[in-house]
């Protein structure tokens, strides 16, 4: 749920006094693998949207929150396919830049964040609707380098846990990710009039794609 790593203020590829505040409109999709009860493995595909404010507490420092809509999705076992009816999620999280990318140097910066999900998995020839619930405490990294001053790619890698809970076959049942970790490649662009754009793909570990729209105020 959301980009691995970044700082919240992207428009800091720009020279100037940075944003105290951004705010964002964040999409994205998941596919992974959750082990329940250590052993049965369900695959799991969900999308969700979300706003998100960040607010600059130090030059380094940035505090954001978030919250959005799961839309959809499915946890796949070998009864079937259960779908995801819409739900909620929301994020809490802090952002450090370590490195800030002056004089078109390079960028590094880590992040943790807390992030949850609620949903319902929707009654069919699978079995009953059950409620479903996801956790995940991260922490996370990304290394990048502007080009041409608007212009930012990046590599990330996130380490994540936390706990999902489940009905399956009428009982509730607690699992987590198979993976735990994700290695993506991004890139971020300061647009005109203090917009930017993110977009980031991880193709390794628990497997996702995420695009971002903000605005620093």
């Amino acid at each position: 749920m959301g980009p691995a790593a970044f700082p919240d203020d992207a428009c800091s590829l720009r020279d100037g006094p940075p944003s105290p505040w951004r705010l964002a409109l964040t999409a994205g999709a998941v596919d992974t693998t959750l082990v329940f009860d250590g052993a049965a493995h369900v695959g799991l595909r969900q999308w969700s949207a979300l706003a998100t404010a960040s607010r600059r507490l130090s030059p380094a420092l940035s505090l954001q929150v978030g919250a959005g809509a799961l839309l959809g999705g499915w946890l796949e076992d070998a009864a079937g396919r259960h779908d995801l009816a819409p739900g909620a999620v929301a994020l809490a999280g802090l952002t450090w830049l370590l490195l800030p990318p002056r004089d078109g140097g390079p960028f590094l910066a880590f992040s943790s964040a807390l992030s949850l999900a609620a949903a319902r998995t929707a009654a069919g020839p699978a079995g009953p609707g059950a409620p479903y619930r996801a956790a995940d405490l991260s922490l996370a990294g990304s290394a990048g380098w502007p080009v041409g001053g608007w212009l930012a790619p990046y590599a990330a890698a996130k380490v994540f846990g936390g706990p999902v809970t489940w009905e399956r076959g009428g009982a509730g049942v607690t699992g987590t990710d198979l993976h735990h970790f994700q290695v993506a490649l991004g890139l971020a662009a300061s647009l005109p009039r203090r917009f930017d754009l993110l977009v980031e793909w991880a193709p390794l570990g628990a497997r996702a794609v995420t695009a971002a729209l903000g605005r620093s105020l």
